[in-house]
């Protein structure tokens, strides 16, 4: 469970793992909800009143990086600035995103459900309760992220352009070539670990780093960014996208 990259790392690992021989079968579950991560409370009875100490793991660091002491919304101001990207544009763009997602609804879902399976969550010992698609996704227009204010003075991140609290939670399996075909409903399809990249940007420029890590991944397939038919991008500020998108312009 990583603030960032979970899925990317998580698959490089059980795909090295089976490459090498340490397992023939590995199950990835990924989690990257952030805002939902570890809250810790300390005991200080020696302090002012015997005032706990709290510690939120992901909050404190997406608030204040310790190698910079700024914050990922920061980072993405930064590059924002560096490369005159303006509001308007990171909207349309945030618009764009989410007529990506409700294309995946159309026909009742029926792209989603290829691959999204309902799970029962006990609320308590007597209620349960069956969660069958992304929860809090929220309905916005071009109009309305055009009207949010950014989160930052003289920045472009708005509210409108974080992801929902459903982003980055899946589950995969990694195996070889003959125990795939042997567990796939469709053994027609062949999906396939050919590479992986990785790369750190300057520092407080969080948002330009999946660049160099795909161009590193390119060179290592032996493929160009014009034979790749499908990009997913980890993007929890639009500024992500935007430079990666002008990276290939």
């Amino acid at each position: 469970m990583h603030a960032c990259a979970t899925s990317t790392t998580a698959l490089y690992n059980a795909a090295a793992s089976v490459e090498v021989g340490n397992m023939s079968v590995g199950y990835c579950l990924l989690t990257d909800r952030c805002s939902n991560g570890p809250h810790t409370i300390w005991p200080h009875p020696n302090g002012p009143g015997g005032q706990v100490i709290a510690e939120n793991w992901n909050l404190d660091n997406m608030a204040a990086d310790p190698s910079t002491g700024k914050g990922m919304l920061m980072t993405a101001e930064k590059v924002a600035r560096d490369n005159e990207f303006g509001k308007e544009e990171a909207d349309e763009l945030t618009w764009r995103r989410y007529e990506q997602y409700r294309e995946a609804l159309k026909d009742d879902r029926a792209f989603q459900k290829r691959y999204m399976l309902p799970i029962e969550v006990a609320v308590t010992k007597r209620q349960s309760k069956t969660i069958e698609t992304d929860e809090g996704v929220t309905e916005t227009s071009l109009e309305s992220l055009r009207r949010l204010n950014p989160t930052m003075e003289n920045g472009i991140v708005s509210f409108g352009g974080q992801t929902h609290p459903a982003d980055g939670n899946a589950g995969i399996m990694v195996t070889t070539k003959e125990h795939a075909k042997r567990l796939s409903t469709d053994p027609n399809v062949s999906i396939q670990v050919v590479s992986y990249g990785y790369a750190r940007a300057d520092k407080g420029t969080m948002p330009a780093a999946p660049v160099p890590a795909v161009k590193m991944a390119l060179e290592k397939a032996e493929v160009g960014i014009e034979e790749i038919s499908t990009i997913k991008n980890h993007n929890p500020f639009i500024v992500n996208d935007l430079y990666l998108a002008k990276a290939w312009v």
